[in-house]
């Protein structure tokens, strides 16, 4: 069984190269390993060339023109993989690494002989041992996160995040890839929905995959106090960009999902509230929050790079600076980029 692997970076050549070696120790190999560098200020190609790793041969490198988020990476990581020749896609993010058996573990399992599965995903393990849960979950109309008891054996799940996941080519090429559009926080959601459509989606427990960028990532509680934990939580300005882009995608997959009007102005009220309520520079980020939310609705998606967003999240009239900074991302980011063998 061929198996490739996909990764996206931007800026982080040290964890990316942990997580290159974490593919190139798996007990099953990977044949080979497909970066998409979204325009990083540093050189993801030399930090592998000095860690030794580029000696395998199988290493593979693209560069974008931009970095318009996580989902354009992806896209492009994955639409590189495509020219290679391969049965099953692996897709980590460059924050992430594979225990040695992971990739073995998801192979190995009954969901992976059966015809109609077309995904599987692996437990993705925070920094102190315990699963991320909310990487994965159930759709009903919404987004659920899983509980630590649906990891202890193989799940049928409806969703899940990039990190950790093993698609099957011919799934994949029917489901299509990830929309650049999203940005952030719900393009994974919106592509495992659409590959979910052709097939079955399973967590596999037995497979693990590290998770270091984020120390806070998956600390979600389910119920009502859960949610209030959640909610006090303040958001950092540096993560501002993946929030409200996360809430733009996920109120346009809720309307998608037939939600309504009474039920996405409570949603966008809640969301407000909870900036107003536990967040610094309280009247910026409402507007962010009412602008990106009012733009899901009306299926909007103009984007303003990362990077940009950040130098501009402090400053006086944010979010109408912000807005005006926003541009439409290429839909295929990938197209004329030379793929370099490292």
């Amino acid at each position: 069984m061929k198996v490739c692997a996909a990764i996206a970076t931007h800026n982080r050549a040290q964890l990316l190269v942990g997580c290159v070696r974490s593919l190139l120790e798996q007990t099953h190999p990977v044949s080979d390993i497909v970066i998409a560098d979204t325009a990083s200020s540093e050189d993801p190609a030399q930090a592998l060339r000095e860690s030794g790793l580029t000696s395998s041969g199988r290493i593979h490198i693209g560069r974008l023109p931009g970095n318009f988020g996580d989902d354009y990476g992806v896209h492009g990581a994955i639409a590189l993989a495509l020219r290679l020749d391969w049965d099953w896609l692996f897709v980590l993010d460059d924050d992430n690494a594979a225990e040695p058996g992971a990739l073995a573990a998801l192979l190995a399992s009954e969901q992976a002989r059966a015809r109609g599965t077309a995904m599987l995903t692996s437990a993705v393990i925070r920094q102190d041992g315990n699963p991320q849960v909310n990487h994965c979950g159930d759709w009903e109309r919404g987004w659920r996160p899983l509980g630590p008891a649906d990891f202890t054996r193989p799940r049928r799940i409806g969703w899940t995040g990039y990190g950790g996941s093993l698609v099957r080519r011919g799934a994949l090429e029917t489901a299509g890839l990830p929309d650049t559009k999203f940005a952030a926080y719900s393009g994974d959601l919106d592509w495992s929905l659409r590959v979910g459509r052709v097939g079955e989606l399973w967590l596999i427990p037995a497979a693990r995959v590290r998770h270091f960028d984020n120390p806070s990532a998956g600390t979600y509680r389910r119920g009502l106090l859960g949610k209030l934990a959640m909610a006090r939580k303040p958001m950092q300005a540096r993560d501002m960009w993946k929030y409200v882009y996360g809430f733009r995608g996920y109120v346009y997959l809720r309307k998608e999902g037939g939600e309504g009007l009474i039920g996405f102005a409570a949603y966008l009220a809640l969301q407000i509230a909870r900036v107003l309520l536990f967040n610094p520079d309280k009247l910026e980020r409402a507007r962010l929050f009412l602008h990106f939310g009012l733009a899901g609705r009306r299926g909007e998606f103009r984007t303003t790079p990362p990077d940009q967003f950040i130098a501009l999240i402090g400053a006086r009239g944010a979010a109408r600076r912000i807005a005006a900074r926003a541009v439409q991302v290429p839909a295929e980011p990938q197209e004329g980029i030379e793929l370099e063998r490292l």
